[in-house]
């Protein structure tokens, strides 16, 4: 089965990492994981935010596993 993940852009000044991979919870499909995001926008934008000591939030998209890791940052998903 597929697994959804959050995955959330910062703007972070070079040369800083400005992606994070939320791997908890996981979702079984792309709208659970929307809806998931739209009912905790508060909270998930207030953990990013201390996350990235203050950066403002780019974007926040529900992305697959298989996105994850092509992204080939380093982390096991």
């Amino acid at each position: 089965m597929t697994k959804f993940f959050i995955l959330a852009f910062m703007l972070v000044p070079f040369p800083y990492d400005d992606l994070m991979i939320v791997q908890e919870p996981t979702f079984t499909d792309v709208n659970e994981c929307e809806t998931h995001v739209l009912e905790n926008w508060n909270q998930l934008t207030q953990w990013l935010e201390i996350e990235f000591e203050g950066a403002p939030i780019k974007s926040i998209i529900c992305v697959d596993e298989e996105v994850v890791k092509a992204l080939n940052i380093g982390s096991q998903v």
